[in-house]
């Protein structure tokens, strides 16, 4: 049976731009092959799910004890909120593994910084400055 060990974005992570890679790591049991990923997402409180990416993603090697998946997630006209991810991840008998994941869109992001510095001494070069409201 598949088991979902984690994800990144980490939970609760504020993603923006217009694309985001979205990988989930999983048990590798047995050396097992075949295992397929389903990726979807749904504005926090919808119902409706939206496939993200392929319909399934392949499993790839991460270590010895560990497999993962990967897709990309178009963020391009999503308005800024917060949303669900639920990541499936199907053995090759078909039992399956389903966590949500909570990510919340920031389709402005930061502010520039204020009150740059730049300083050289000695070949190394230092860079400073206000943190953003």
């Amino acid at each position: 049976m598949p088991e979902i060990l984690r994800m990144t974005p980490e939970e609760n992570a504020r993603v923006g731009g217009e694309k985001q890679i979205l990988k989930v790591y999983y048990r590798n049991v047995g050396n097992s092959a075949g295992n397929r990923v389903k990726f979807e997402y749904r504005l926090s409180g919808a119902e409706e799910w939206n496939t993200i990416g392929e319909e399934f993603c392949e499993q790839k090697v991460n270590n010895a004890t560990e497999f993962y998946s990967e897709t990309t997630w178009n963020l391009d006209g999503l308005s800024e909120a917060e949303y669900k991810v639920r990541v499936s991840v199907y053995a090759a008998d078909n039992n399956v593994d389903t966590k949500e994941y909570t990510y919340y869109l920031d389709a402005e992001g930061p502010m520039a910084p204020t009150n740059l510095l730049v300083t050289s001494k000695n070949g190394i070069v230092t860079v400073a400055w206000a943190k953003s409201g």
